[in-house]
């Protein structure tokens, strides 16, 4: 179980107590299940919530500006300053907001999973396909999909906006209080991509919602799943390489 700091004021100075992690959240995310980024039980270190002003799903899932890109950018440059080393974001299509947020810092950030796709791209043979459970087809844009630096979407892409579990979560978030039907419509989403498409080689998750249930679609599938918490996992490895000494005692 790990602590969630929420912003306190910004300081110029490298904070030693300041977790590495930084999680760019909208205005009034909550922690929902086990597997949100901001829940405290879903990494084993700590991490640091910076609350993005006016970030919700219209603003950023349906109806993306400049504006909002630039309050990302301002929300990770507030991030940088308590001393995190690296951030992320709740929301896989915020990825759109990628170029703004990396211009304000000098930090790494990565907003979405859909930023391992052109290396996923490059690790599969040519004749597998990639799975991708997204928000909404219509939101996953050609502008999306430049911001994470592919040339083509040749992906099989299925969108969870029709269900009414999403749609209950869109309107308000905390409506997600068991993760039964989550764990069903992940599954059956999976399973019916993996009926369309046979060869697929690995399904990718954009929307952070799903999160939760990533093991329980991997276990259905027998696929690989990738979502922003393995990826956070990913980052923080490499800001803090010490198995081999804590194992070894060096």
């Amino acid at each position: 179980m790990h602590s969630v700091s929420e912003p306190l004021e910004a300081t110029s100075a490298q904070d030693d107590a300041c977790p590495i992690m930084g999680v760019l959240a909208w205005e009034n995310e909550l922690e929902q299940l086990p597997g949100n980024l901001i829940h405290p039980q879903t990494f084993p270190f700590d991490v640091h919530v910076e609350r993005v002003p006016g970030a919700r799903y219209e603003t950023v899932v349906a109806h993306p500006t400049e504006a909002m890109a630039q309050a990302f950018a301002q929300a990770a440059v507030r991030a940088e300053k308590r001393g995190v080393r690296f951030l992320i974001s709740t929301t896989g299509l915020s990825v759109v907001f990628q170029r703004a947020v990396t211009e304000a810092v000098r930090i790494p950030v990565l907003t979405s999973s859909l930023l391992m796709l052109p290396m996923w791209q490059r690790m599969l043979s040519p004749r597998t396909k990639i799975g991708v459970i997204t928000a909404g087809v219509p939101y996953l844009t050609p502008e999306h999909y430049r911001a994470a630096g592919l040339s083509s979407a040749d992906f099989h892409v299925v969108g969870i906006n029709r269900s009414a579990v999403f749609n209950k979560l869109a309107v308000d978030p905390a409506h997600l209080g068991a993760v039964d039907a989550l764990r069903d419509l992940g599954v059956s989403v999976a399973r019916q991509m993996l009926l369309d498409e046979p060869d697929l080689g690995l399904i990718l998750i954009e929307v952070t919602g799903l999160c939760a249930v990533a093991a329980d679609i991997r276990l259905a599938t027998g696929l690989p799943v990738l979502d922003i918490v393995e990826c956070a996992f990913l980052m923080h490895n490499i800001h803090f390489q010490s198995r081999w000494q804590r194992q070894h005692g060096v």
